[in-house]
C-alpha cells in the first residue's frame, strides 16, 4: 500500500513538472524598450519559454499586441504581458510627447472613472492671491493608478504645467473616452 502511494505521488509530480514546464510560445521584447514605447512588429518576436516561467497575462497573438504600448520599462528577451501594456493608440499618438504626473485624485480620476487611452483637458486653477488660470488641451491619459494619473504633453503644454506647479490646484474634465483606433 505505501509502495503504491509513493509510485502515485511520484509520478503526479513528475506529471506536474512536465506540465510546469511544458514549453509555450509567447511574445518577447527585441530590445530594451522604454516605459511609453508604441510597440511595432520590429518590437517583438515569437519565442517559446516554460509556461511555469511566464507571467500571468503573458501575449501570445502579435495582432493584440502590436499598437499598444508599454507601461513600464522592458528589459530584452522578456514577454510582454496584459497588465503591463496600455491600449491600443494610432501610429504617431506617442510621438512628441513628454510624460508628467498628476497626483491622482477623486477629482483628478474623475472617480476612478478615467481610463488608459482618454483625452483630457486639464485646468490649472491658481491657489494663490493672484487669480489665474491655465489650460492644457486635448491631452491623452497615459496610465492611471491609485497614486499618479500620468499624462501626455507636448513640450509647449510641458511650460504651462512647470509654471502652474506649487501654486495651482489641477482639475482634470474628459474630452472623449478611450476608443479604439
Amino acid at each position: 500500500m505505501a509502495f503504491t502511494l509513493a509510485c502515485v505521488i511520484i509520478v503526479g509530480g513528475v506529471a506536474v513538472l512536465i506540465g510546469f514546464r511544458h514549453p509555450s510560445k509567447v511574445y518577447v521584447a527585441t530590445a530594451d524598450l522604454p516605459a511609453f514605447h508604441r510597440i511595432t512588429e520590429r518590437d517583438v518576436r515569437l519565442q517559446e519559454m516554460p509556461e511555469g516561467d511566464l507571467p500571468q497575462g503573458s501575449m501570445k497573438n502579435l495582432d493584440s499586441l502590436v499598437g499598444r504600448y508599454t507601461l513600464t520599462r522592458l528589459a530584452k528577451d522578456k514577454p510582454f504581458d496584459e497588465p503591463s501594456l496600455g491600449p491600443l493608440l494610432a501610429p504617431g499618438s506617442l510621438d512628441g510627447l513628454l510624460f508628467a504626473p498628476v497626483e491622482a485624485t477623486p477629482e483628478s480620476t474623475l472617480g476612478n472613472r478615467l481610463t488608459r487611452g482618454d483625452r483630457v483637458n486639464v485646468l490649472l486653477s491658481s491657489t494663490t492671491d493672484k487669480p489665474t488660470s491655465a489650460e492644457l488641451t486635448d491631452v491623452l491619459v497615459v496610465d492611471v493608478t491609485k497614486e499618479v494619473v500620468v499624462i501626455g504633453i507636448t513640450p509647449a503644454q510641458s511650460k504651462t504645467l512647470l509654471r502652474a506647479l506649487g501654486t495651482n490646484r489641477i482639475s482634470i474634465v474628459r474630452l472623449r473616452a478611450y476608443a479604439r483606433p
